[in-house]
């Protein structure tokens, strides 16, 4: 669960009907200490772009940031939080073979953060 970051409406209902978790799935990117991780997709299929769920765990306040681009469109600027799920809801075009960027920014010079990220897509 959770090996990926774009999910169609479709996927996670079946996903929460065979799911024994509460929770939708999440891609969870880990990123060193004071470094920077770009995790890369390939979209699979065409629709739009309906909501990007993302999640700070504890220990992350302001020394952990995700972005989020499409290609060159940003869809989320460094956001940060503390043991916290933002729910960003866009209308964004994608397609098929098209790029979609997560941006884990670290400052903490001494741990390693993890963060969790899902980008939802309608197909009708």
């Amino acid at each position: 669960m959770g090996d990926k970051i774009i999910w169609t409406q479709k996927e996670l209902e079946e996903e929460a009907k065979s799911s024994l978790s509460d929770f939708s799935p999440l891609k969870r990117i880990t990123t060193p200490p004071f470094d920077k991780t770009t995790t890369t997709e390939t979209s699979l299929v065409d629709g739009i772009i309906s909501n990007i769920a993302i999640y700070l765990p504890p220990g992350s306040r302001d020394l952990v940031s995700v972005s989020i681009l499409l290609g060159d469109t940003s869809l989320a600027r460094e956001i940060y939080g503390e043991n916290t799920y933002h729910s960003l809801f866009v209308a964004e075009v994608i397609k098929k073979g098209n790029i979609l960027s997560v941006i884990v920014s670290n400052r903490d010079t001494k741990n390693p953060h993890s963060i969790s990220v899902r980008v939802e897509v309608n197909q009708d």
